[in-house]
């Protein structure tokens, strides 16, 4: 839960003359738990773990359209689409990635370990450790990448 006392970057920009909307589809992100602080428009109603990036990006658009040429804005636009489940990782990337792997010297306790033999996966959804690579957080994130590049792919990002 965000603190009413806390001054968000979406409030300072809606006192600096701004208009400010936010577009998102985290249910984590939402108006009961305060995030909606310094927002003119908070359009949190595709926070249902289902909203496709281009759904998002729809609502983000009309919004932006429909605001006037002579007013800054700020727009935050918020994707789950690279968040679970991850995208699968490439047999050959992963092994020319092992001694990269195997460097991560971070900590993996029971948690961790059970996420990354759910979340890094092959394609076929076979694990990553069946190759015989040792559970690292670094599997995570490759996972992860695996997500935003997909995002990327569908034309969504930088």
């Amino acid at each position: 839960m965000l603190a009413p006392e806390l001054t968000t970057l979406a409030e300072l920009y809606q006192r600096a003359g701004y208009a400010t909307a936010a577009v998102l589809s985290n249910p984590w992100l939402v108006r009961p738990y305060g995030f909606d602080q310094g927002f003119d428009a908070f359009l949190d109603s595709l926070a249902d773990w289902q909203a496709s990036a281009s759904d998002v990006t729809l609502a983000a658009s009309l919004w932006l359209s429909a605001q006037p040429t002579d007013r800054p804005w700020l727009l935050y636009v918020h994707y789950l689409d690279p968040q679970l489940p991850y995208g699968p990782l490439e047999e050959a990337e992963l092994r020319a990635l092992a001694d990269e792997i195997a460097a991560d010297t971070r900590s993996v306790d029971d948690r961790a370990l059970q996420a990354i033999k759910g979340q890094a996966k092959l394609a076929g959804g076979r694990s990553a450790l069946d190759l015989g690579i040792e559970p690292r957080l670094r599997l995570l994130e490759l996972a992860y990448e695996k997500g935003i590049e997909r995002l990327r792919e569908l034309g969504y990002g930088p």
